[in-house]
């Protein structure tokens, strides 16, 4: 766990510098969601238990968590594959798994690396678009290479030569 060697970080008008590493932990899972450009699923669960994992870390159970976990796996479009193993599906259904897995807490905040990066365009889409309307409170930052991608969100940030430049997205803002 990296901690600032001075001043603070504020979330949500939190200071998370304060926190010992088991409140950091339990604030990251209440607060926000992972999508990881590698998945990190546990080949041992199935799709469903997957998603219901950060609930389960929570205090919950795996029983009271399925119904959520199965209602999140059908909005990316995997509902039908809810008691299957990650070895059974594509990386596809693997990565909108990932994305479910990332919303079961409700969180504030997402963060997603790539969490088109596996995608066929028309399934990216939706995910984006599902992503994009999480509405409410919550924002999504997400990392991309995709132009396309890029030019849907709000803001763009983009780091060049070292530079970080911020722009409203536009075709001159995310052009490569």
């Amino acid at each position: 766990m990296h901690t600032p060697d001075s001043g603070t970080i504020l979330y949500d008008g939190d200071d998370v510098t304060c926190l010992n590493v088991k409140e950091r932990a339990d604030y990251r899972l209440k607060n926000i969601g992972f999508i990881f450009q590698d998945f990190n699923l546990i080949d041992e669960l199935t799709l469903w238990e997957n998603v219901a994992l950060p609930a389960v870390a929570l205090g919950s159970s795996f029983r009271a968590e399925r119904e959520k976990a199965t209602e999140l796996l059908s909005r990316v479009q995997c509902g039908d594959l809810a008691e299957r193993y990650p070895s059974e599906v594509s990386g596809g259904q693997i990565q909108r798994c990932a994305i479910a897995r990332a919303l079961i807490n409700s969180p504030k905040l997402v963060l997603a690396d790539e969490p088109t990066g596996n995608l066929d365009p028309g399934t990216a889409d939706n995910v984006l678009d599902l992503l994009l309307g999480l509405g409410g409170d919550t924002k999504v930052i997400m990392v991309t290479h995709d132009v396309k991608n890029a030019y849907r969100a709000q803001q763009v940030l983009s780091l060049a030569e070292g530079r970080l430049s911020v722009s409203e997205p536009s075709a001159e803002a995310v052009r490569p």
